[in-house]
């Protein structure tokens, strides 16, 4: 990176300035939120953990089956 004979890139005499003039200084957040679900799916695709969980979510499964049978059902008496 950089300008000049050692720069990786820009090696040239002159230094085009016109496409820096316009970047304003980053700013960084004064906090931070955590998305947990793209954590959950980052960690089970990237680093496999979900056979990690697998006993523990076999037992969950058929939990969760039912209770999204019963938004469905529910869903439609709604309507």
């Amino acid at each position: 990176m950089g300008f000049g004979q050692d720069a990786t890139r820009a090696t040239g005499k002159t230094i085009d300035t016109s496409i820096v003039e316009g970047i304003d200084i980053s700013r960084q957040p004064s906090f931070v939120l955590r998305d947990g679900s793209a954590d959950r799916y980052t960690f089970d695709q990237i680093y496999g953990a979900k056979w990690y969980r697998f006993p523990r979510s076999a037992v969950r499964l058929p939990r969760r089956l039912a209770s999204k049978a019963i938004r469905s059902v529910s869903t439609l008496i709604s309507k």
